[in-house]
């Protein structure tokens, strides 16, 4: 079965399918497809899903939709990968593969002088990045020497939640200023995640794997090399830091490859004036980027305007939002249209960065790209304190959660639905992006009768809950967010720390710099 947002070619008498079955050949013609995509959504709403993307790139971007009973044990078989955010859990990318890092058997530590000094390293990023990303410390349970052929260690521990600082964490731009070193992978233990779905009291183990630090080839072992970040993926005002070099058997996990993170955004008529800031900020602070715009209904004047843009790549729904999709999905309000937009996009570009048009960038981006390949996802939080007071409760139900008892006495503030950042393919596609567009197909989940932006955050709320899910608890970067004017450089032409800024339409000054057409 084939998911496909875009217009497809007239087709007509097309057929509800009463079974769905795996598509992994070309794609089959796209009027069925998107048809049964919709009634899929809509009758099947428990049904695990899995997608592939076509390798065909005349065609419009496709899901291939198949049941699954374990995601993880399907996923492992794609091996091959281009970053570590491609790979599934419990497993990085090295030399293009995505190898295990826990040993395959759990045997006792190794206590060489080796093996201790990575765990030393590996706890003094860990702890801080507990505390400032989920305000825990994390409670060791045992170390493992990493699985052969990677250099490195596993340190397991459970996350306690803690109400005061741990001793000598230093302050949080300190810690920005040294992150992302030697910790190169979070993960939850496997037969945690499983028996936590059953009992949600069950204790969780996470599996952190850290690379160890060295000076030259001599100091890894035989087959592996000293490797450091190429200085050209950490030139930005909040810095990814260059880290110490660590022994790996390529360059893979450090990123030797070309900037292919695509811009993503998507504008109507009223936001056209925002979006050509938007364009010319991008292209300012980003020249060789890639942009993607989606059209939710601007005007033939302003898409022709658009086809001049320097910086453009593509321009998707030019007719406007499909007819194919669900009627709901008209109305801009409930937002339905921008999950659907990132899961087409991610599966047809592999490395995509969503922002809304009413936004500016205001700093180098390479930052948001090494994270995006690094972890899988870049998502944002902040705008509130607790997602609670601004959700409806019927999207919790439509979703598996009650609200009473989602997070209970855990404060949640709501992930900001118009910043993102994913890869395909990445852990995080069949755990939050399709959910959520499958969600968004739905609009007793993405918009509940009775709710308004009065009770209800809608794309917002149905990505936070996903983003909470325990076996999912998606890391936030919202330090890299400007609220106000007054977090930026006075002189937009320097860059900032926070290198996005939500100026919901309210900047013209890169548009009024910054030559846009040919």
């Amino acid at each position: 079965m084939i998911l496909s947002t875009r217009n497809p070619a007239p087709q007509k008498h097309a057929k509800r399918r009463k079974r769905v079955t795996a598509v992994t050949s070309p794609m089959a013609p796209l009027g069925v497809g998107v048809v049964v995509a919709y009634f899929f959504f809509s009758f099947q709403k428990d049904l695990s899903m899995s997608h592939h993307l076509s390798s065909s790139s005349t065609q419009s971007p496709t899901t291939h939709v198949s049941t699954l009973k374990s995601v993880d044990r399907q996923y492992s078989q794609k091996t091959k990968c281009k970053y570590h955010g491609n790979c599934p859990s419990n497993t990085v990318c090295e030399n293009e593969v995505c190898i295990p890092f826990m040993p395959t058997n759990h045997i006792t530590s190794n206590h060489s002088q080796q093996h201790e000094r990575c765990v030393q390293t590996c706890l003094a990023e860990l702890v801080k990045d507990e505390y400032f990303y989920h305000g825990t410390e994390p409670k060791i349970v045992r170390t493992f020497p990493s699985n052969s052929p990677l250099s490195g260690c596993v340190v397991q521990f459970e996350r306690q939640r803690v109400s005061q600082p741990p001793k000598n964490i230093g302050t949080f731009h300190s810690w920005i200023d040294t992150r992302l070193r030697n910790v190169v992978r979070v993960d939850m233990e496997q037969d945690m995640a499983m028996e936590s779905n059953k009992n949600p009291d069950f204790p969780l183990v996470w599996n952190a794997y850290c690379s160890p630090s060295c000076k030259s080839d001599t100091d890894c072992s035989s087959g592996n090399r000293c490797i450091g970040r190429p200085e050209q993926r950490i030139a930005a005002p909040v810095p990814i830091h260059s880290e110490p070099k660590s022994c790996h058997t390529s360059a893979t996990s450090y990123n030797n490859h070309p900037k292919d993170m695509i811009i993503v955004t998507g504008s109507d008529s009223a936001y056209y004036s925002a979006l050509q800031n938007f364009a010319a900020s991008l292209k300012y602070w980003a020249p060789t980027r890639k942009l993607v715009i989606y059209n939710l209904g601007m005007t033939n004047l302003q898409l022709k305007n658009i086809k001049k843009w320097t910086n453009l790549h593509a321009l998707h729904w030019e007719s406007g939002i499909p007819t194919t999709l669900p009627p709901h999905v008209n109305y801009l309000k409930n937002y339905a249209w921008k999950s659907i937009i990132i899961n087409e996009t991610v599966h047809e570009y592999k490395s995509i960065f969503w922002l809304d048009a009413g936004a500016t960038f205001t700093g180098n981006i390479d930052s948001i790209e090494e994270i995006i390949h690094r972890n899988g996802i870049f998502l944002v939080r902040g705008q509130d304190e607790d997602m609670k007071r601004l959700s409806h409760p019927k999207t919790y139900q439509a979703l598996g959660y009650e609200k009473e008892t989602f997070r209970k006495g855990l404060k949640s503030p709501h992930f900001a639905g118009g910043i993102q950042g994913h890869v395909y393919p990445s852990r995080f596609i069949d755990s939050l992006v399709i959910p959520n567009a499958k969600c968004a197909l739905d609009p007793d989940c993405i918009a509940p009768t009775g709710s308004s932006l009065g009770n209800h955050r809608y794309d917002q709320t149905s990505l936070s809950i996903l983003a909470y899910q325990t076996t999912v608890q998606a890391t936030h970067y919202t330090e890299y967010l400007a609220a106000g004017r007054d977090q930026l450089n006075a002189d937009l032409f320097q860059p900032s720390e926070k290198i996005m800024w939500t100026s919901r339409g309210n900047c013209n000054f890169y548009f009024q710099n910054v030559q846009l057409k040919v």
